[in-house]
């Protein structure tokens, strides 16, 4: 459940505007339980519209992403190991508290690539074919944050601006903890993840309440991948996480690849 923030604001100290930062999912629903809203969400959810306002819980973006874990060659670790081999696990803690830089636990974060179309496909036709479906998406939109977003596939700006984010992850995404449950056959291995996110998607959704109540949860639609610019970018950064070049621990590209999401 969401936290549900309680604001009271005093007219007469707001000398000129008053600032909601309640986040992307809650600031919406704080104004449209204070009447600021679309008149049908608000009458549908009991409350009193004093300003018609179509905008609020409108235009939820978000990053989408997909993963791919590969399992290592058994002379390779990675992060897994300290969660299925508990000797391994308090030798490098072990080290660790001796102030040993080059213990697992000293490890302080990943590996991040930030890359435009061409660069992450290597195909110069796949960067103008998704060009072409984003400028059919936004047409002739007036939205600010459409132009801007169509401005870094059009312009000078697209050799500059990323498209793609891609995460190295030490360990596998098949699970929250990093590593294959115990029941699994591949428990007892090593992995690490590619983890590939659109960096300015054009799906939009919405979030909004449907009931006066202070304690519901509001109703989240993310939306993802109602557009195709979104469909085709997210395949082609699955197909350039899904096959790592050679030679690496991983052996053959994409051979070993245990979670495609």
């Amino acid at each position: 459940m969401l936290p549900h923030p309680v604001i009271q604001i005093n007219p007469e100290s707001a000398k000129r505007e008053v600032i909601v930062a309640a986040g992307a999912l809650l600031a919406p629903t704080v104004l449209e339980r204070s009447g600021i809203g679309q008149r049908a969400v608000l009458e549908e959810a009991g409350i009193t519209p004093l300003l018609d306002l179509p905008g609020v819980g409108e235009n939820l973006q978000d990053h989408v992403l997909v993963s791919n874990s590969y399992r290592l060659k058994p002379n390779y670790t990675s992060a897994a190991k300290l969660k299925y081999n508990a000797t391994y696990a308090a030798e490098q803690m072990a080290s660790y508290d001796a102030g040993n830089s080059s213990s697992d636990y000293a490890f302080t974060g990943d590996v991040f690539y930030f890359g435009n179309w061409d660069q992450t496909t290597g195909n110069s036709s796949s960067s103008t074919d998704l060009t072409a479906l984003a400028r059919a998406a936004i047409g002739n939109s007036t939205n600010p944050v459409d132009r801007i977003k169509l401005s870094y596939l059009t312009t000078s700006l697209k050799n500059d601006v990323p498209q793609v984010e891609v995460i190295f992850s030490n360990g596998s995404t098949t699970t929250a903890k990093g590593c294959p449950s115990t029941n699994s056959s591949l428990y007892g291995s090593d992995f690490f993840t590619l983890i590939g996110a659109m960096q300015h998607p054009l799906s939009r959704g919405s979030v909004d309440i449907n009931t006066s109540s202070p304690n519901a949860n509001p109703l989240i639609d993310p939306n993802y991948l109602s557009s195709e610019y979104d469909v085709h970018g997210l395949a082609e950064i699955l197909n350039s996480t899904a096959a790592p070049p050679s030679p690496r621990p991983c052996g053959k590209p994409g051979s070993k690849s245990t979670s495609p999401a």
